[in-house]
């Protein structure tokens, strides 16, 4: 069972993945990385300590695919809310976002004085699916998105570790810009920005 509560400063960022397909190229117009397939420990058999597994037991097998090379940024986030106005901060359905729903932006089609090139905060796991789908992508399994955190297993227990400490505080307010931190595969702030949806 999976227990979810509210954090104040909940940071909501999202990743754009596509599948790989015979080679397919990705449709989105934002610069994407191949991650190529390979086997990682999840986080979840780190952290059991009921069973003892063999690392054969723990390891997942991934399958390669493509993910946004940074996070979704406000900028991007306005241009899909401009296309999409059932998405905008008072045009979306209570069903599918709660009132804390891009709190921080002014109106429907602005962010103020929030930095454009921030990633985009307060997004339902909806609107954050709704926003892929429009690129011509999806958001990324849990297995996907824990195996791009993991480098391909290079310094797992230290990531890990790095992780789970950033996740126990709170979030500052304000993001810094995305684009600071690259991982092995070449993708940008992977689990340090903010709380991402998969």
């Amino acid at each position: 069972m999976m227990i979810v509560t509210k954090v104040s400063l909940l940071c909501i960022s999202m990743i754009l993945l596509q599948e790989v397909a015979s080679a397919a190229k990705p449709t989105s117009s934002k610069k994407m990385i191949l991650i190529p397939g390979g086997t990682f420990v999840p986080f979840e058999s780190i952290s059991k300590k009921e069973k003892p597994e063999t690392p054969l037991e723990k390891t997942r097998a991934i399958e390669s695919f493509y993910l946004d090379e940074k996070l979704v940024t406000n900028q991007d986030f306005l241009k899909f809310v401009e296309k999409s106005p059932s998405w905008r901060k008072t045009k979306v359905k209570r069903l599918f976002a709660d009132p804390d729903y891009l709190e921080n932006w002014v109106s429907d089609l602005s962010f103020g004085n929030l930095k454009a090139l921030s990633p985009v905060v307060d997004v339902s796991w909806f609107a954050a699916s709704a926003y892929c789908e429009a690129q011509g992508g999806s958001l990324p399994t849990t297995d996907q998105w824990e195996y791009a955190l993991s480098d391909g297993g290079v310094e797992q227990s230290e990531t890990n570790s790095k992780i789970l400490e950033w996740y126990s505080k709170p979030t500052e307010a304000k993001a810094p810009v995305v684009g600071k931190t690259k991982n092995k595969f070449g993708r940008y702030d992977i689990g340090f920005m903010g709380w991402e949806w998969t």
